[in-house]
C-alpha cells in the first residue's frame, strides 16, 4: 500500500527555534521550509525530516536520526570544534573509544542535539550488507534502529553477527538507520 510513497522522519523539539539554530550551527542544515514556532522541514540527502514542537522531545533512549559519513574522524573533529560532545558507552556489547564504537567494518558515534535527541554518525558498511549478515546468522531483523544499542541486540547473537559481518566484508554499508532483532 505504501511502497511507492515517500516517508518523512519526525524529529521532536521542545523549542523549535533553538533546535533549528542547533541544526544550522552544528550540522550546517538549513530548512527547505520554515514554519516559525511550528517547526521546519528539511531535505537531508533525499530524506525528508520534519522538526516539530512537542513536550516529549529528548525522551527517546535510542538513535532517532543517523547520518552517513565517509570520514567519521574528520566529521567528529569538525563537530567538536562547533561544540558538539559525543556520547561514550561502556556496556557489555557496546564500548566506545574517543566516542567511537566499531562493529566489523562499521564505525559509529553518537551525540545529542539541543533537544536531547540522540543522533548517530555512521562510517562503513550498508544496512543491506548488515541485514544480509544478520540473516545468514539466522537472526530475524526489521530495519528501524541501529544495532549499536545494547537493547537492540538479542543476547547470544553478537558473536554470530560479527562472524557474518566478516563474511560479508567488501560490501559497503550506507545510510544505517537502526536494526532491531526480533
Amino acid at each position: 500500500m505504501f511502497t511507492n510513497t515517500q516517508a518523512t522522519a519526525m524529529l521532536p523539539a521542545r523549542d523549535a527555534a533553538r533546535a533549528k539554530s542547533w541544526y544550522a550551527d552544528k550540522l550546517g542544515l538549513k530548512p527547505v521550509e520554515d514554519f516559525a514556532e511550528n517547526g521546519a522541514a528539511y531535505d537531508i540527502g533525499g530524506t525528508r525530516v520534519f522538526l516539530y514542537p512537542t513536550q516529549f522531545a529528548g525522551t527517546a533512549q535510542h538513535t532517532v536520526l543517523s547520518f552517513s559519513t565517509d570520514d567519521l574522524a574528520g566529521d567528529m573533529k569538525s563537530l567538536r570544534a562547533r561544540g558538539v560532545s559525543f556520547l561514550d558507552y561502556d556496556l557489555p556489547d557496546l564500548k566506545t573509544e574517543g566516542g567511537v564504537a566499531e562493529f566489523g567494518g562499521m564505525k559509529t558515534a553518537w551525540c545529542k542535539d539541543s533537544e536531547g535527541n540522540i543522533l548517530g554518525f555512521v562510517e562503513g558498511e550498508s544496512v543491506a550488507a548488515l541485514a544480509s549478515a544478520w540473516a545468514s546468522a539466522s537472526a530475524s531483523i526489521s530495519a528501524s534502529h541501529c544495532p549499536m544499542r545494547r537493547d537492540a541486540v538479542r543476547p547470544g547473537t553478537n558473536q554470530a553477527l560479527r562472524a557474518s559481518l566478516q563474511r560479508a566484508r567488501g560490501k559497503r554499508l550506507r545510510n544505517c538507520s537502526t536494526v532491531i532483532l526480533s
